[in-house]
């Protein structure tokens, strides 16, 4: 009996572990770290890093799409007490309340991402230069502030279900 439970087991493991593996095998263009992975939508997503901020722009210029937007993602080792629902709420209070800014808020509520929830809300600038779509998600003391943002002249529709759908392969390791 307790031989077909540890067997049972690690098939179980094993089959998790296939489909955790599946991003990488089904992607053809792969961004992967330490701390996250990304499956890119097209070779011309070039990512950067600069100091604690990941940086996803798009190389080509024929496209009036997602493509045209910065998307970053920033990792931080938060070492506070502050959930990503009080980080999310935080951010929010502080862009409403600032006269440079001058943003209105469009949604607020959560995500799901490959089984991690994701705390979330989009602005519009009230001169309508600029849409923001922010995520906020803590693994243990490090922190995941992601951000997309596109100038409303291009944005042609673009809005927080074009950029689910750019990270439904995102991975927190």
């Amino acid at each position: 009996m307790n031989k077909t439970l540890f067997l049972v087991s690690i098939l179980f493991l094993f089959s998790c572990g296939n489909k955790l593996n599946k991003i990488s095998s089904d992607c053809e263009n792969l961004y992967a770290d330490e701390k996250v992975e990304l499956c890119l939508p097209s070779k011309n997503w070039k990512p950067e890093k600069i100091d604690k901020y990941l940086i996803f722009k798009n190389d080509s210029n024929d496209s009036l799409t997602i493509d045209k937007s910065v998307i970053a993602i920033m990792i931080d080792d938060y070492q506070s007490e502050l959930s990503a629902k009080d980080l999310r709420n935080q951010h929010l209070e502080s862009m409403l309340k600032s006269e440079t800014l001058n943003v209105e808020l469009i949604s607020k509520g959560t995500e799901n991402i490959n089984g991690n929830t994701f705390y979330d809300f989009e602005v519009n600038s009230k001169d309508g230069q600029v849409y923001s779509y922010f995520l906020f998600y803590n693994k243990g003391e490090i922190g995941y502030n992601i951000s997309a943002t596109i100038r409303e002249e291009i944005r042609n529709g673009i809005d927080k279900k074009d950029y689910l759908n750019f990270l439904k392969s995102l991975r927190i390791k």
